[in-house]
């Protein structure tokens, strides 16, 4: 009568193996993102939840061409919120990065050529659930490191952004974010242009 009790314990323990052995297999293809953060490409993991648009929700992108681009030769600024609005400025001023800059004595001043662009808010709601989808908040915020992937003179981007009742702060040049930001970006070509060409800053 033991024999069916100690066949079924061996069967137990046979599965329990071969769970284990699978799961440890999982963690080492996937370069145990779910327990470091990041994945095999070094990035984050992104948390990705459900955009649903609100006038709170905001987002600032500092954008940093790759080095020789002939449009955006200068850093620029992206201010995305929630109502559909995008307010762009490019150029040499201290102001374009901080409205609140204290350096008014550059001169490079008045350096500055802005535009601006409404979408609407169901527009900005795509561009952010595109944002999250593409890992703008790390699952582990600690792991949004300021440590880039590429070579020096890549594009990369500054972005802070609130978004739902996720926050975070982050420098990356994680293609898969400025593949989502590049047609937004696109919408300023003419300016960038423009901006380029008055300050003599083409490559």
């Amino acid at each position: 009568m033991k024999t069916p009790i100690t066949v079924h314990r061996l069967l137990i323990t046979d599965y329990r193996l071969l769970m284990t052995g699978i799961i440890t297999s999982m963690m080492m293809l996937t370069g145990c993102a779910f327990l470091t953060g990041v994945d095999s490409d070094g990035y984050p993991v992104p948390k990705k939840f459900n955009v649903e648009i609100s006038s709170l929700d905001w987002m600032i992108v500092d954008y940093y061409p790759r080095q020789g681009d002939p449009v955006f030769a200068m850093p620029c600024r992206l201010e995305f919120h929630g109502s559909g609005e995008i307010e762009f400025r490019t150029g040499r001023s201290p102001q374009v990065s901080s409205g609140f800059t204290t350096k008014v004595d550059s001169p490079y001043w008045n350096e500055m050529f802005t535009d601006r662009r409404h979408i609407g808010p169901d527009a900005m709601e795509r561009f952010f659930q595109s944002m999250v989808d593409a890992g703008l908040f790390p699952k582990m915020q600690n792991k949004a490191a300021l440590r880039l992937h590429g070579e020096e003179g890549d594009a990369h981007v500054r972005i802070k952004a609130t978004i739902k009742y996720d926050k975070t702060t982050r420098v990356t040049d994680d293609p898969r974010i400025l593949r989502a930001l590049q047609p937004y970006l696109n919408y300023f070509r003419e300016t960038a242009r423009v901006a380029t060409e008055a300050t003599g800053m083409a490559p």
